[in-house]
């Protein structure tokens, strides 16, 4: 069961956004504007904002889980782009790609901006995905926990496994501190 979850640390997001900022650094590729798709690609894109040095960060949010592993019918724009992107070279970053359906949303949003140019980042992609990143750090088949979402799935496992799915989670890493902000549902 272990084995198709990867639990991430802050450290491990920091290592991940280094490689992606040495790729992106390394590409040559050089934009006036870095835009997070929320929730999950806002914590990515500040830091990319800082060690690619970049003071414009906007934010947009596309939604597409309805719960952890469960799709929406399709992918819904909540909060539209917060920032110009018309004539500028835009760098658009989630944490993850998985079917690419609400990234594909997201691009088609941004496009209508007239942005100079579009690239995409993300730390992980599914090998299922329809949309591949110019930028990426792995492929996964994993469900990848980040440690911005540790209550979420606890309380997800909790759900599905009833109390003992608090257990697991601590088995899988999910630090004791977090675990005291859970909430435990009946079951």
């Amino acid at each position: 069961m272990s084995s198709e979850y990867e639990v991430l640390t802050r450290e491990d997001v920091m290592d991940l956004s280094y490689e992606l900022a040495s790729m992106i650094r390394s590409s040559g590729y050089e934009f006036d504007v870095i835009v997070g798709i929320a929730r999950g690609g806002r914590i990515p894109a500040r830091i990319l904002c800082d060690l690619l040095q970049c003071d414009t960060l906007g934010t947009m949010r596309v939604r597409f889980y309805a719960d952890v592993g469960k799709f929406m019918d399709k992918p819904v724009i909540e909060q539209d782009l917060n920032v110009d992107v018309k004539g500028k070279r835009v760098l658009l970053v989630d944490e993850l790609v998985d079917t690419g359906k609400s990234l594909k949303v997201a691009i088609e949003r941004v496009k209508e901006y007239e942005p100079k140019e579009l690239k995409v980042a993300t730390y992980h992609i599914k090998p299922r995905t329809e949309i591949i990143p110019d930028f990426y750090v792995t492929v996964t088949d994993k469900r990848v926990v980040y440690p911005r979402e540790y209550v979420e799935f606890t309380n997800y496992l909790i759900r599905k496994y009833g109390k003992r799915g608090k257990i697991l989670a601590e088995m899988l890493g999910i630090p004791r501190r977090a675990l005291e902000f859970v909430r435990f549902f009946r079951v």
